[in-house]
Formats: structure tokens, C-alpha cells, sequence
């Protein structure tokens, strides 16, 4: 399959998960389960135990597999409309976390990841997603489900969905009923608490129930049933849950949790629709040291951390460069000679943005602001309205940069668009275009800074037949309401 479906769909393959462990921690959590007996066989006390400071190592693996609904404009490399492709994951992590701070269902933790690595296949395409060494610090937080950032190096979209494992052990606890309960009883677990637990937004109709199963040497196990309707990103989601979860009494800690899940969501702005079953397992143990994970760093990384929390990497091949995005930008397309993105809050298409790589400057030239808006005025012809904004700046490390901002109409509808040209020292060159409805302007608000401020451009040979007069026709191509 062609980049421009599968760049953009790798991070569906982690919304439901399958995990296998090794002999060595399945040991640990037999012996820990012996050597902490039940008081009565009948009956657990099925508590969050966990204090701030306590650290554990956990290992966890997931399979998925699936197909995925393209949706009707896309292509492969034929030029063929495929209306669904086969797609599979399967992913292994290993990782040490200590608990920072915990109050409620607001827990932050830090882990230090192992390995973290993906293997994907989305129809033809296959791609492995891996953490590098300068990503393995990461800051987990479980105010709303749960954020992951990393504390060296930005996650792009597929790195964090990776390890945005649903039922982590952050949220997992909001499966135990939080009070002393008989075998055989059951609880439902409260529908925000479940939306956290498989990385949704929002349940609407839930039908899981919690059953206390047998207590065996300290070992309570509970099995998890039902099914669940909800939504994320503006999507309709139908789930089947089952699984198996079981808390030792001793530690105090949930050290196994499996999950099946059965899934079939509808399509959004922000992704395709798919159909899913996949099985989620995860075990934990304690763990006594971690040089990684010293508490006061941790404190002053999560202090530090705070501005970075809401962004993620891009970095085209095609295109040639790299940047930082608001994640709230899902991409649609990337090919060299176009990356597309769009604009996603609550479900809701805000914009859309296309990144356009322009041939390379001849040495002593450059692109007048002047020029820029004729260039626009001529390429949105009955479209323009006015000019609202027009100016030209320098960034720090030299690139130049203007930045031109639109009024207009289509089809009778009032229509924004945001453009930006920007030339490296080299004299490299990429353009901007943003478009939305000019209702939107508030919420699109400044979800271009980022992107235009991070943008690095490398050298690349230029595509046979980029004439310069090419070049210069692209900014006459901007990107449309959709």
C-alpha cells in the first residue's frame, strides 16, 4: 500500500492488545502469590495499595489483527480504491516504573523502557516502531486515561500509541471495587473509569461487570465480561469484553491482567473506521532498584515537563523534513510531493494543512513578501476576499519566514487561509497552507506555531521534471474546505 495509507493508520493497531511473558516473571508471581496467604478463602479485600515511591518491572506483549476501512478516497499505487485492507501488530515492552505521586484516580509515574518494539503490517506495508535510547524516560500520568511523554527526544504518534497500552498498570486499578468482597460477588466498574481502562473518550452504554472468582494462596482472581458502547474522536465504537485480572492480597498490587476484545468502530475525521479482535495480557512484580528512576529526578523531570505535554514528532521521508505538532494534528497523506494533516478536537475537523517542499533557491535569491501575495491572490482567483495579515520575519536559527493570512469564500461559505513560506539559510524552501471555516478561526487559534517554529529542512534531490516554474505554481495550490 502506498505511505498516504499507511503513515496515517499504524496507530490503530494499538487500541487493543495481546501480550505472552517470559517463564522467569510468571515464577516471580507464583512465589510472590505463596508467600503471602489470604486470611479467608472467600472473601478479598480488593484494595489500591499502591504508595508513591513503590516500583515495579513489568513485561507486556500484544498481537492484533483486523481489517481497516480505507474509506472512499483513497488509493494504492495502482490508483485502485481498496475499501478495506488486512492489518496486524504484534509488539513487545519491558519496562521499570516507580509511582511518583497518587491521590485518587490521579496517579504519575515514571518508567524507564527496556525495549519497546512493533512489528506492523498494514496491507503490503510492513514497519517496525521501535523507542530509541534517547526516548526511554518516559513520564505517565492517569488524570484523563492516560498521557504519555517522553523526557528526552518528542514521541511521534506511532511511537506513543505503542506503548499507550489500554488496562496499564496506571489505570488498571480502576477495575478493583476498591472494598472487601465475597466470591461470587459482582460490581460494574463506573463507565469513566472503564473509558480510561481501554483508551476511549467516553462511554455511553455499559454493560461490564467484575466477578470475584477464587481466592487461592493470597491470590484473588477476578473475571471481567460484557460489552460497552462509546465514541472517540467524534467515532462510534461497539466493544465485546473478557478477561481475566488477578490481585495478590500481599503485595496489594494487581500483578495479571488479560483481556479479549472484539472491536468495530466507524470512521472520523481523525481516522479510518476498522473491525478488531485482539487479546491484551499484562504481569507485573516487584522490583528493588532502578538507577533510572531516582525519585527526586523524576520530580524535576515531571516540573520540566509540563509545556511538552501536548506535542508530538512528525518527520516526513518523502518530504524531507521534520517538526513538532500539536497532538491534536492527525496525518492524512505523506508523499514528496504533498503531506497532509488535519485538525481534530472533539471529533470535530477544525482544518486542514497542507506541506508543500518548493525547489531550492538559486544562491542570492529570495521570495519578496510582495510577490508571495500575488502569487496567493492569483491562485485563490474568485476565491480571495481580503488580506488580514501580512509580514515577514526571521527565526532564531535564520530561516525566513512570511507569513500571509486570507479571507475569502467558497461555494458562499466563509473560508480562512493561513500561509507560510519558509527559507532555510541554505535556501531550502517549504509552504504552509491552512484552511477552515472562518467560524473555526477561534478554535484553530495558534495550532500552527508549532509546526511553523520546529520545521527543519534537509537537502534532497529534486523530483525529475521540479522546474522552478513548478515550484513557484505550488503555492498556487492551495488546500480547500473538505
Amino acid at each position: 500500500m502506498v505511505t498516504s495509507i499507511s503513515a496515517n493508520l499504524n496507530s490503530l493497531l494499538f487500541s487493543s492488545i495481546r501480550f505472552r511473558f517470559s517463564c522467569g516473571m510468571i515464577a516471580a508471581m507464583i512465589v510472590t502469590a505463596f508467600a503471602n496467604p489470604a486470611v479467608a478463602a472467600d472473601k478479598a479485600a480488593l484494595i489500591d495499595g499502591r504508595q508513591p515511591g513503590d516500583l515495579q518491572r513489568v513485561q507486556v506483549t500484544f498481537e492484533v489483527i483486523g481489517n481497516l476501512g480505507i474509506g472512499a478516497d483513497a488509493k494504492d499505487e495502482k490508483g485502485n480504491n481498496p475499501l478495506e485492507v488486512k492489518m496486524s501488530a504484534a509488539a513487545r515492552l519491558a519496562y521499570q516504573e516507580r509511582l511518583i505521586s497518587h491521590s485518587g484516580q490521579n496517579s504519575t509515574s515514571g518508567r524507564y523502557y527496556e525495549g519497546a518494539v512493533a512489528k506492523i503490517q498494514v496491507g503490503d506495508h510492513q514497519e517496525e516502531v521501535q523507542l530509541n535510547e534517547n526516548q526511554r524516560l518516559i513520564i505517565a500520568e492517569s488524570q484523563n486515561g492516560q498521557e504519555l511523554t517522553s523526557a528526552g527526544q518528542p514521541l511521534s504518534r506511532n511511537e506513543k500509541e505503542m506503548i499507550a497500552v489500554p488496562g496499564n498498570g496506571l489505570v488498571a486499578y480502576r477495575l478493583l471495587p476498591g472494598k472487601t468482597v465475597s466470591v461470587g460477588e459482582t460490581w460494574s466498574i463506573r463507565s469513566e473509569d472503564l473509558a480510561a481502562i481501554l483508551n476511549i473518550d467516553e462511554v455511553i452504554v455499559n454493560q461490564v461487570r467484575t466477578r470475584l472468582v477464587s481466592v487461592d494462596n493470597g491470590l484473588a482472581r477476578m473475571q471481567i465480561a460484557g460489552s460497552l458502547t462509546g465514541n472517540i474522536n467524534g467515532a462510534a465504537t461497539e466493544i465485546k469484553l473478557s478477561g481475566d485480572c488477578r490481585y495478590d492480597s500481599g503485595w496489594k498490587r494487581i500483578n495479571w491482567l488479560q483481556l479479549t476484545v472484539e472491536e468495530d468502530r466507524d470512521p472520523s475525521a481523525a481516522q479510518p473506521g476498522f473491525h478488531v479482535r485482539a487479546e491484551m495480557k499484562m504481569l507485573a512484580a516487584p522490583h528493588k532498584e532502578s538507577p533510572q528512576l531516582d525519585p527526586r529526578q523524576l520530580a524535576q523531570t515531571v516540573q520540566q515537563l509540563d509545556r511538552r505535554k501536548a506535542y508530538l514528532r512528525f518527520e516526513s521521508e518523502p518530504g524531507a523534513f521534520r517538526m513538532i505538532h500539536d497532538d491534536a494534528w492527525h496525518l492524512v497523506d505523506d508523499r514528496e510531493i504533498n503531506t497532509s494533516m488535519r485538525l481534530v478536537q472533539r471529533g470535530k475537523q477544525i482544518a486542514q494543512c497542507n506541506i508543500r517542499r518548493l525547489k531550492r533557491l538559486e544562491e542570492g535569491k529570495t521570495l519578496g513578501l510582495d510577490e508571495f501575495q500575488s502569487d496567493i491572490q492569483k491562485a485563490l482567483g474568485k476565491r480571495f476576499g481580503e488580506f488580514a495579515k501580512a509580514k515577514k520575519t526571521q527565526r532564531a536559527d535564520g530561516y525566513e519566514v512570511l507569513h500571509v493570512v486570507t479571507q475569502g469564500a467558497v461555494a458562499d461559505m466563509p473560508i480562512r487561509w493561513v500561509y507560510y513560506h519558509l527559507t532555510s539559510p541554505e535556501g531550502e524552501r517549504v509552504s504552509y497552507v491552512f484552511s477552515m471555516e472562518n467560524r473555526m478561526s477561534e478554535k484553530f487559534a495558534a495550532a500552527d506555531h508549532a509546526m511553523v517554529d520546529s520545521i527543519q529542512l534537509t537537502a534532497r534531490t529534486e523530483p525529475e521534471g521540479n522546474s522552478g516554474e513548478e515550484s513557484t505554481a505550488s503555492l498556487r495550490s492551495p488546500a480547500t474546505h473538505r
